[in-house]
């Protein structure tokens, strides 16, 4: 059964189904048309950041603390508010709201859009997650990575922590995490938005990516890896 029937952002439809034990709650607190606001905000964000345009529905689906924690576990429930998986947003309904919500809808819409052909297995894991943290961060009104974060590299860099890009899979913690962030900004400041955001395009048309990138930023992978 649908909370919200669908919402046309720019194009594609946004469905927001409903867990049954969430329903009731959402529908006292108005929790469908702050959604339904907010995903549309991200939705719009996300599209102009990385200059592609939906085209087909994105799902964002509210489940409730139970269902969340029986589908995805403990870890994930206690911590997650939201993730991206299977052509899905998944809510967590057990966490209260907070503003960090806000950016972490545009993060997941985020890896929404770059898999709307099913297509971001096409990209490396690291410039994923990468752009995700950086317009997350940049939705909050932080358009660099911060002191504190550098001092946190640098300590990282220090202790070989920090590995290279082409080694890097999914990130798996806080420190790969920023990894993947710093490096988009790196490539943002040092290459330029269009062109790093023109390879990325033309890998999830179909092209490869390392030759993508090659042609866009007038480098191989593996100098940008070395420079960074």
């Amino acid at each position: 059964m649908m909370l919200v029937a669908s919402l046309v952002v720019g194009g594609p439809c946004i469905d927001i189904p409903c867990d049954p034990a969430m329903r009731e709650q959402a529908t006292d607190l108005g929790f469908a048309r702050w959604l339904e606001d907010h995903a549309a905000g991200a939705a719009a964000t996300v599209t102009f950041e990385l200059g592609i345009s939906l085209s087909k529905k994105v799902e964002l689906s509210v489940h409730s603390a139970q269902t969340y924690r029986s589908r995805f576990g403990q870890q994930q429930s206690d911590f997650a508010w939201a993730h991206y998986r299977g052509g899905q947003i998944h809510i967590n309904g057990g966490l209260p709201i907070q503003n960090s919500f806000n950016g972490l809808l545009v993060h997941e819409m985020v890896h929404a859009v770059l898999d709307y052909q099913d297509s971001a297995g096409r990209l490396p894991r690291w410039l994923n997650e990468g752009l995700a943290e950086n317009f997350e961060a940049v939705s909050q009104g932080i358009p660099e990575i911060d002191q504190v974060q550098r001092i946190f590299l640098k300590d990282a860099l220090r202790q070989n922590e920090v590995p290279k890009l082409s080694a890097l899979g999914r990130p798996s913690d806080a420190t790969q995490y920023l990894v993947s962030h710093a490096a988009i900004r790196f490539a943002f400041d040092s290459i330029g938005k269009q062109r790093v955001l023109d390879a990325v395009a033309a890998t999830l048309k179909g092209g490869d990516f390392d030759a993508e990138w090659s042609k866009a930023t007038g480098q191989s992978l593996a100098d940008f890896d070395r420079s960074f």
